[in-house]
């Protein structure tokens, strides 16, 4: 099988005085034309890697096997590439799951369907009653900051050891700190279509999302500081995998569907290029992989059992998409996870669900509940890290359990932002301690943030991981097993399991 990863970098210019569009398509379109060239070198042609062959080497796989049919699973990419393979080869395909789903019409996303995200993004902002007196409107957030990008681009210094993170040890911290003694900071121009592009990347991650209102609160406060810091990292970056660039190349587009999301740009925050910038067809040329033909993006429906699984805070793959999809197959199920992003739509309860169809052809509607916790948009006054720290350290277990219940009760739902008692405050301080062969002191810390987030599998893995430190496999195992079950993707629990 072919390598399709291509070596080089995109190379964002972050030097321009105005917001020109053009150069940062040219520079990716620069990058394209690189990857393409190198993939040539070695007989490789990417216009060869498509959706349309790839349903062939599925039903290819399916012969071999000795199938007469198949249940589909797909997720993003892969409901695409399960449309085509129903299309194609209807009769051999019994019940299909689609998890984040696209179809091939609908894969340049629409600028109305992501603005539709920031609107149910500041209805939750509004619930909270510490965030909404900062942010009482986050879609007007958004506009005035973008706003004032396209009169003029923002100048940014960035501390250059901002790089450093705390595990990168004296060494590396060092070898900067040598450096910035001569280029103390990273110096670039933020445009708007820079916002735009790093925005669009940011709302499939449900931890990106949490982070979104704070970062906007800033950059209209005049603190650009940690925009800047992601723009740094977002500027070069390793160019995606050949397959990704070939496929979505040559899905392509029909001009109805990019007139529709140009009249929509009027009105939403993101523009028809921000929304799907990688699918613009001078830099899919400069690839070499032309479009299929326009059959290609007809709609595909069926009578088959399908269950659709998305989520409402999913920027990837948007609400439209589900209501579009389900009104093409009549005979669909659905799972909703209700504040779940693109990366939160494959948990141990969502697989229970799927399990359940694929074996009976149905289910019954299911609602799955998320929480959502935006990150503050000023600091929080007190360290609660520091200061339980403090008392597990220079007193005893007993009284940092105690002080940490007193203050949640007390503060957990105060109108500012006092101390934060989100899930990877305690985990930190847990690791803190076991770090400094405070075994006793962190497995404390992990049972306290298993009492308060019950639902969180990494809570139940970093308890594991202490008692394991203090000799108890058998309380390590079932913690690591509640781990597993909880997300059946913990790798690591997985690995640990293993050798236990």
């Amino acid at each position: 099988v072919p390598n399709l990863q291509c070596p080089n970098k995109f190379q964002l210019p972050t030097d321009l005085k105005t917001n020109d569009e053009a150069a940062i398509i040219a520079s990716v379109k620069s990058a394209g034309v690189a990857c393409s060239e190198y993939l040539t070198k070695y007989g490789i042609d990417l216009s060869a890697y498509n959706t349309h062959e790839n349903a062939t080497d599925i039903d290819d796989l399916r012969a071999a096997m000795g199938y007469e049919q198949l249940s589909l699973l797909g997720f993003s990419y892969g409901t695409q590439l399960a449309h085509v393979y129903i299309r194609r080869f209807p009769e051999r395909v019994k019940n299909a799951v689609m998890i984040g789903p696209v179809a091939p019409d609908l894969a340049l996303k629409s600028p109305k369907a992501i603005h539709g995200q920031f609107e149910r993004m500041g209805e939750l902002i509004k619930q909270d009653a510490r965030l909404s007196r900062y942010i009482p409107d986050f879609v007007s957030l958004m506009r005035n900051v973008h706003g004032k990008l396209k009169q003029k681009p923002q100048y940014i210094q960035v501390p250059l050891m901002d790089a450093v993170d705390e595990g990168d040890g004296k060494f590396l911290s060092s070898i900067f700190r040598g450096i910035a003694f001569f280029k103390p900071y990273w110096k670039m121009h933020l445009t708007d279509f820079h916002l735009q592009m790093m925005t669009q990347e940011m709302i499939g991650n449900d931890r990106f999302i949490a982070t979104l209102p704070g970062y906007y609160y800033k950059m209209q406060q005049g603190n650009w500081r940690e925009v800047g810091n992601r723009l740094r990292n977002f500027r070069r970056r390793d160019m995606v995998h050949g397959l990704m660039v070939s496929a979505n190349c040559a899905t392509g587009y029909t001009e109805a569907r990019h007139s529709q999301e140009l009249e929509e740009e009027k009105n939403t925050v993101l523009s028809h290029l921000g929304t799907s910038f990688g699918r613009q067809p001078d830099i899919c040329g400069a690839c070499g992989v032309p479009p299929l033909d326009t059959a290609f993006l007809q709609p595909i429906g069926a009578e088959l059992p399908l269950l659709l699984v998305y989520g409402t805070l999913d920027g990837r793959t948007p609400l439209e998409n589900v209501e579009i999809i389900g009104g093409r197959f009549p005979n669909n199920s659905r799972i909703t996870v209700v504040n779940g992003g693109h990366n939160q739509l494959m948990d141990s309860q969502i697989r229970d669900g799927i399990l359940s169809f694929l074996k009976n052809d149905s289910l019954a509607q299911l609602v799955i509940q998320r929480t959502i916790t935006f990150d503050p948009p000023v600091p929080f006054q007190h360290n609660l890290e520091d200061t339980l720290y403090r008392i597990f350290t220079e007193k005893n277990i007993a009284a940092g359990e105690a002080l940490y219940r007193q203050l949640k009760s007390g503060f957990a739902g105060a109108s500012e932002y006092l101390f934060d008692f989100r899930e990877p405050v305690l985990n930190r301080l847990g690791y803190r301690l076991l770090g400094e062969e405070k075994v006793d002191e962190a497995i404390a810390v992990f049972r306290l943030n298993v009492e308060s987030f019950p639902d969180a599998y990494n809570t139940y893995d970093s308890l594991g991981e202490a008692l394991l430190k203090k000799g108890d496999k058998q309380a390590a195992r079932e913690n690591y097993l509640k781990s597993v079950e909880m997300n059946f993707l913990n790798g690591n629990g997985w690995g640990v399991l293993k050798r236990l």
